[in-house]
């Protein structure tokens, strides 16, 4: 099923604040006046997303009355919208968004807000997709704390190289994973996310997988690989995650 919201916002200039619009600062004499950065843009899909989703409005959800929103990042809440509606089963498939303001002229930047509020739903389903797949989360917890070096998970998920090699570019473009070449060899590390939502998504996930019974098998043929002495020539190889060198 299709649902469709209709977002409106509009602030007054005032002196002393910046013009953002989408996420995207326009110089100009004059900001918008608001209790947040006062990005007109974001508020009116953030609404209109919110409304398509029957989630209530924007007011309910980040009210201007508390302080915590004061200042804030509104690409931030638009972001938070977007995982609301991830939790009622919903999917942002498109905007289009209207801006109508005498000044300053938009036409050199009317591509940054879409481009920018684009990108910040994209990201969200990135995240999402990327945290979907049991395959990817096994990846994660065998990561956990430490760096480790590709070959480990292909022995202790006992799958091949390239299909490994798959699952981490999707964590990498989520922005979930970094990667790090040491001549050869290839480490990995768990990214915290910057935005807040995304980090308290990631950070369930891992106390889920500390109990996990799956999970913890994982990690035991982790343990397994880097310390067997009958391990595999390029496993015995391979530099040893830290807390395996520590423990040796």
């Amino acid at each position: 099923m299709i649902r469709v919201g209709i977002g409106y916002d509009s602030h007054r200039f005032a002196a002393g604040r910046p013009l953002v619009l989408g996420g995207v600062t326009i110089p100009h004499p004059l900001g918008l006046d608001g209790h947040s950065d006062a990005d007109a843009v974001a508020h009116a899909l953030t609404d209109a997303l919110l409304g398509a989703a029957g989630a209530g409005d924007i007011g309910r959800h980040f009210p201007d009355t508390d302080p915590r929103w004061r200042d804030a990042d509104s690409i931030g809440l638009l972001r938070q919208a977007c995982a609301l509606l991830r939790d009622r089963g919903a999917t942002p498939l498109q905007a289009d968004i209207t801006v109508i303001a005498e000044q300053p002229k938009l036409a050199r930047h009317a591509v940054l807000p879409s481009t920018s509020v684009a990108a910040t739903i994209q990201d969200i389903e990135r995240l999402l997709q990327a945290l979907g797949d049991r395959t990817r989360l096994r990846l994660l917890n065998l990561i956990g704390d430490d760096e480790i070096c590709v070959c480990f998970f292909v022995e202790a998920l006992g799958e091949s190289q390239p299909k490994i090699s798959r699952h981490l570019a999707s964590l990498r473009r989520a922005g979930l994973v970094t990667a790090r070449r040491d001549g050869k060899w290839i480490h990995y590390r768990v990214a915290q996310p910057v935005d807040a939502v995304a980090a308290e998504v990631l950070n369930g996930l891992r106390t889920w997988m500390r109990r996990d019974p799956e999970m913890r098998r994982d990690r035991e043929r982790l343990v397994a690989a880097c310390c067997a002495p009958d391990a595999p020539v390029q496993l015995r190889l391979a530099p040893k995650p830290s807390r395996f060198v520590e423990a040796s």
